[in-house]
């Protein structure tokens, strides 16, 4: 363990590490089933990643609403 960390703040990030492999694991193999072919031979690669951004911008502005009524 890094002594710049706790041990909880360490075992915090563990867990997320863990989740997000997890996770993007499923999402690639999904977009692959779906999909096929490899990624970075897709057209227009870069306008879909600044569409994914821009989704996540919206995601991000309904939590904070979401935060600010309850």
């Amino acid at each position: 363990m890094n002594s710049d960390i706790t041990e909880e703040q360490a075992e915090s990030m563990d867990q997320a590490l863990k989740r997000f492999q997890i996770l993007a694991k499923n999402k690639y193999m999904a977009g692959q089933q779906e999909h096929g072919g490899n990624l970075w031979e897709k057209p227009n690669l870069i306008d879909h990643a600044e569409e994914e951004v821009l989704d996540l911008w919206y995601y991000l502005q309904g939590i904070r609403q979401k935060l600010k009524d309850t």
